[in-house]
C-alpha cells in the first residue's frame, strides 16, 4: 500500500472550509461517509497507472485545531516501492496547494 502523510497549516477552524477548494483543484471529491466536523474523507478520481487502475484515498484530521494544523494522509492500493505511483503524484499536487509545515 502506497502511503504518505504530512502536516499543513490552514486558515480556517472549519476543517471542510479549510481544504475544500484545494481538494477540488487536486481532483479529490469529499466523501460524505467518513466526513465529520473533525475529519474529512475524500477520494481522487481513479487513474490508469502502470497498467492498473488506482484510486487515492485521503483522510484529513486536526492535529492541533487551536493552531489550525491539519494532518493529511493519502493511501492507495499500489505497491509502496513502485516509483511514480498515483499516490505520490496526488501527494505532490496536493502538497503544492497545502504545503507541509516546516519543522
Amino acid at each position: 500500500m502506497a502511503f504518505t502523510a504530512w502536516t499543513t497549516s490552514v486558515g480556517h477552524h472549519d476543517i471542510r472550509s479549510a481544504i475544500d477548494e484545494p481538494l477540488r483543484t487536486a481532483g479529490f471529491g469529499i466523501a460524505e461517509v467518513g466526513t465529520t466536523p473533525v475529519q474529512v474523507s475524500a477520494l481522487k478520481r481513479p487513474a490508469l497507472v502502470a497498467g492498473a487502475w488506482s484510486s487515492v484515498r485521503l483522510l484529513a484530521l486536526w492535529e492541533n485545531k487551536d493552531q489550525k494544523l491539519l494532518r493529511i494522509e493519502l493511501r492507495s492500493d499500489e505497491p509502496t516501492l513502485r516509483p511514480q505511483t498515483h499516490c505520490n503524484e496526488a501527494a505532490a499536487h496536493l502538497q503544492a496547494l497545502l504545503p507541509p509545515c516546516r519543522a
